[in-house]
């Protein structure tokens, strides 16, 4: 073969890798999200089974792909974190429950920065329908600079703010401050009538 020879085999073959590594990184996504989705299938099976060391290693397995940036999904991200912390507090393990719950709180204090109002709504989906066990409290203390941000976006008076407020005294009534919950839900409603009545 003559000099011009190798170079277009090179140029061939080069082109070819492209195309590979082209083809690799768009599947690779769909390969992420559907081992994704196969673990947090297994994982769910494990928690009704009762089987918590399973269910523990399928969800950080799970949590190694979101946090390697290969899916950004607030929503399987945030259910997987809340199973996780579930189920290191059902054994006891109540520290490494604290920080599954602390990381959840960043993820969703990144999230609040965006004033994504989409992802805000996954956050209030969470706060009102999540078990955090040992790690309530971070969660009370940021929902209510969720209604702060929600105030500056919408206006102190728009109904996501007193839907906010709701879910905030649920919050405070699952961590047993029934005085608080109460007052705050008192003022959630008298938003919602003041802006019914407009």
């Amino acid at each position: 073969m003559s000099h011009i020879d190798y170079n277009i085999v090179i140029a061939i073959l080069a082109a070819l890798s492209a195309i590979v590594l082209y083809s690799y990184s768009r599947g690779g996504k769909h390969l992420q999200s559907g081992t994704l989705n196969k673990l947090l299938s297994e994982a769910h099976l494990e928690r009704r089974n009762g089987n918590l060391v399973q269910e523990e290693y399928l969800l950080a397995k799970a949590m190694e792909i979101m946090e390697s940036g290969a899916i950004d999904d607030i929503t399987r991200y945030s259910s997987c974190l809340v199973n996780l912390a579930d189920c290191y507090t059902k054994q006891s393990k109540f520290t490494e429950a604290r920080d599954v719950c602390k990381r959840m709180l960043k993820r969703w204090g990144d999230v609040l920065l965006t004033r994504d109002h989409i992802k805000m709504i996954d956050l209030d989906y969470f706060a009102a329908t999540a078990e955090f066990g040992s790690g309530i409290l971070e969660v009370i203390e940021f929902y209510a600079t969720v209604i702060e941000t929600k105030k500056q976006m919408y206006g102190p008076t728009h109904p996501e703010v007193s839907n906010s407020m709701l879910l905030y005294s649920r919050l405070l009534a699952k961590a047993g401050d029934k005085a608080q919950a109460e007052q705050i839900e008192a003022e959630a409603k008298a938003l919602t009538d003041e802006e019914s009545s407009r």
